[in-house]
């Protein structure tokens, strides 16, 4: 009897220490199926991501995956096929074989879905800006940010970026214009009308005309053209769920960093792309027109109207060039017979002086000399004499100044310019140059991804049953 019930009591103990060794080694098995699981999804998304666009990285240096991989049109089911196999694969390595018996861990992947992604384009390419801004960050000295922080205090403290000069021209041509002129009787007795030999109308009438031939060699510009359609700024977009840097605000300080970004990966017309859609392409994120040499007009102009704020700001506060604009007024007002029209000559011959005084200051840009952004006596070129014949001396050589070359005054054209605008831009240059790479010919910023959520099902051989949810952001790496 006694060892009857030994043999009882042991057997309830071992089936006892059997059920609790069964229940930890189910409880390790299932926590194990749930880490491994997760494992293989996170090393998952790093995989896809490890297919970043080597072409953006290279040139650019943006780190995004291309959702097309290679094909006309991008989507996220190619990146969830992807996904899938990088998940798949990694459940497959993460099972541990038993002789003879079943996979201690068994797991299969039953859904991949990619449910949220932050793409390229979304919010105005926030998350091109700001990786932008971060690659800078490291790479510009805080005296140059500062140095380009004066110079746009003085062209916003003076005016210059709002001044409209031209409206100014024409609103004095048509006060002449309406300013009725006596008669004055000839020696045969008949009567004519006084006239107004103003110099500056020759200068007035030839604004803007032909621009870009006065201050470009002819020889050097770029034909290329692109179809503006294609890209960016002017298709219609996919849409992803957001930009993976949020509604984060970009400073003053980014915005200059971003401007350095742009001439860093840009060339224009003083240091033009070798291999670009577009020689001149900080110009084309200025204009956004469809070909170089209209992009580069646009350009000219608006250099022009900034210079010819600065110069008329210092034409009316040198009293010795205001008295010789005042003198030669009076002698036109005198002959015209109508004295009440010397203001209104003297303003339009202080105008076009400005006028011919900035076309020479841009030919000195496109020539690769510096320009001051604000004149003084020593600096101005151009004589109330020569304002006539300003063209002819457009080829001539200054001593060496100091000043803003062409660069630094793209600098302040890219800092008046808005700021999604230029971003938008940009990303048309991007797709411009990345689909001149091999295999890379329907290449769309819009199907660029820098962050992904996923959605993943995965499943044990026992019955376990695993809703698995994993984001990855550049913002992370």
């Amino acid at each position: 009897m006694r060892k009857g019930g030994i043999t009882v009591f042991l057997t309830s103990m071992l089936l006892l220490f059997v059920t609790l060794v069964s229940a930890c080694v189910e409880a390790v098995r299932f926590y194990a199926v749930g880490v491994e699981a997760e494992c293989a999804v996170s090393m998952g998304l790093d995989s896809i991501f490890a297919e970043y666009h080597r072409g953006l990285l290279d040139r650019y240096d943006l780190f995004f995956i291309d959702s097309s991989y290679g094909a006309e049109q991008p989507s996220y089911h190619n990146t969830e096929a992807h996904l899938w196999d990088y998940i798949a694969a990694n459940l497959s390595a993460a099972d541990v074989p038993v002789r003879n018996g079943k996979d201690f861990l068994d797991m299969h992947l039953e859904g991949v879905s990619i449910v949220q992604a932050a793409l390229a384009t979304d919010a105005c390419g926030r998350d091109v800006k700001y990786q932008a801004v971060s690659y800078m960050r490291e790479r510009v000295g805080i005296g140059l940010i500062e140095e380009i922080q004066r110079q746009m205090d003085t062209v916003r403290g003076n005016g210059l970026d709002v001044r409209d000069v031209e409206q100014e021209a024409a609103e004095v041509q048509a006060q002449i214009d309406g300013t009725p002129l006596p008669e004055q009787q000839l020696e045969d007795g008949s009567f004519v009308t006084a006239s107004v030999d103003n110099p500056a109308d020759s200068v007035n009438g030839g604004r803007f005309r032909g621009i870009l031939y006065l201050v470009a060699e002819q020889e050097e510009l770029s034909e290329q053209a692109v179809n503006p359609d294609n890209y960016v700024s002017y298709r219609t977009l996919n849409r992803g769920t957001g930009a993976a840097c949020g509604d984060a605000a970009f400073s003053v300080v980014d915005e200059v960093l971003f401007g350095e970004y742009l001439i860093e990966k840009c060339g224009d017309y003083r240091n033009p792309s070798a291999d670009g859609a577009l020689q001149y392409e900080l110009e084309y994120i200025l204009a956004g027109k469809s070909s170089d040499m209209e992009n580069l007009r646009w350009v000219a102009g608006r250099l022009i109207l900034l210079r010819e704020a600065a110069n008329v700001m210092y034409l009316y506060s040198d009293s010795t060039k205001v008295s010789e604009a005042d003198v030669l007024a009076w002698s036109l007002a005198i002959v015209s017979l109508e004295p009440s029209l010397q203001p209104l000559i003297k303003h339009s011959i202080l105008l076009a002086w400005a006028y011919a005084e900035s076309v020479l200051d841009v030919r000195r840009l496109f020539s690769g000399e510096q320009v001051p952004l604000l004149k003084s006596r020593e600096t101005w070129r151009l004589s109330l004499e020569h304002m006539l014949d300003y063209v002819t001396h457009l080829g001539e050589k200054d001593e060496a100044q100091d000043g803003l070359d062409y660069e630094d005054y793209l600098r302040l054209l890219l800092l008046l310019e808005n700021e999604d605008t230029k971003t938008m831009r940009f990303m048309d240059v991007i797709e411009m140059n990345m689909r001149k790479l091999e295999g890379n010919e329907s290449f769309r910023m819009d199907g660029c991804m820098d962050a992904v959520r996923a959605e993943v099902s995965v499943s044990g051989g026992f019955g376990e049953y695993f809703n698995l949810s994993a984001q990855y952001s550049y913002l992370n790496r």
